[in-house]
């Protein structure tokens, strides 16, 4: 396996969370990938969530890849395709925690 450096990678950012693939899935055959997740202090990167196929780190880079151009663009993101995308990877988000998890925790959202 090749050792990259920091700034190597392929890239799929969603607004308050870097996403950075230093192992792909394909390098591995499928059984193991590695993704940098980059958070700013006191940012909210995701609500309350979990995965029904997988480990969140060991199959999840095809999803961000999915998820990055509907939460990349500026505006509201299309909440239909995100729940088409959010259940093909068996991943059950509770975007109401969203507020609250905020609040309780002073973060931005």
């Amino acid at each position: 396996m090749d050792v990259i450096a920091s700034t190597d990678g392929d890239r799929a950012d969603f607004p308050r969370l870097g996403n950075r693939f230093v192992v792909r899935g394909d390098a591995t055959g499928g059984r193991f990938a590695l993704i940098e997740h980059e958070i700013p202090p006191r940012a909210l990167a995701a609500p309350t969530h979990t995965h029904q196929h997988e480990d969140e780190y060991s199959f999840v880079e095809r999803y961000f890849e999915e998820m990055a151009p509907l939460l990349s663009g500026g505006g509201p993101p299309d909440f239909e395709e995100l729940g088409r995308i959010q259940a093909k990877y068996g991943l059950t988000m509770d975007r109401e925690s969203i507020g609250p998890l905020s609040e309780r925790h002073g973060l931005t959202a």
